[in-house]
C-alpha cells in the first residue's frame, strides 16, 4: 500500500489513512495491490469498497467489481 501524502496503516483486510488537513485543491492517491488466491474458481465476482470518513462519518464511497467468467462467448465465426 503506498499513498502520496499522510501515514497508511493496515489491520487485517482494512486499510487507515492518517492526514491532518487537505489544502484547498491538494489531493492524495492511495494505492494498493490486491490479488485473488489460486484457490478461488472462475466464476467469481469481487468487490473492493473504499470509505472516506472524516471523524467517524462517512464523506464519500466508492466501489470496484470484477467479473470472472469460466468461458469466453462465441464469436460467431
Amino acid at each position: 500500500v503506498n499513498t502520496t501524502n499522510g501515514s497508511i496503516s493496515q489491520s487485517g483486510q482494512n486499510i487507515t489513512l492518517s492526514h491532518n488537513a487537505l489544502a484547498p485543491s491538494e489531493s492524495i492517491t492511495v494505492t494498493m495491490q490486491t490479488r485473488i488466491r489460486d484457490s478461488v474458481t472462475p466464476p467469481y465476482t469481487l468487490t473492493n469498497q473504499a470509505n472516506l470518513t472524516v471523524n467517524g462519518n462517512l464523506i464519500a464511497q466508492a466501489d470496484a467489481t470484477v467479473l470472472s467468467v469460466s468461458t469466453l462467448p462465441a464469436t460467431g465465426e
